[in-house]
């Protein structure tokens, strides 16, 4: 099966983990602010110099209250920060190859399992961080 369908497959049945997963996210890294990010965690498939890749994902957005774009060194964000959520999230996508969710009860398709295992022709490319659709890291 093509690798997109079983991006798309993974953000439809996972749906309800990448949710609690934010607010996790939420907890460990941006528990000390006080303005609201809204949050998006899931997989693509990307293209890095011609080749195909597996990346994980997670797009912050803060906006003002006219709904414009907050930069995230104006709230006090560290740009270290972005590698931590990376870090973290890259083994909680390799925990979720490893041993699935819900106590093991769900699980990934074998083949975005074997990528993120880095067994597979397909490689993991990492996580990628996005503030405000702009990659951060």
């Amino acid at each position: 099966m093509e690798i997109q369908v079983l991006v798309e497959k993974v953000s439809s049945d996972w749906e309800q983990i990448f949710i609690e997963t934010e607010d996790d996210v939420r907890n460990i890294f941006f528990s000390n602010l006080d303005v609201h990010i809204s949050m998006g965690i899931g997989l693509e498939e990307i293209s890095v110099d011609g080749t195909s890749y597996l990346a994980g994902k997670v797009n912050l957005i803060c906006e003002d209250d006219d709904e414009q774009g907050v930069g995230w060194a104006d709230i006090g964000i560290s740009e270290n920060l972005f590698e931590g959520i990376a870090d973290f999230m890259s083994e909680t996508f390799d925990d979720w190859a490893n041993n699935g969710a819900e106590s093991g009860s769900l699980s990934f398709p074998a083949e975005i399992a074997n990528i993120i295992k880095q067994e597979d022709t397909i490689e993991f490319y990492g996580v990628n961080v996005l503030w405000n659709d702009e990659e951060v890291h």
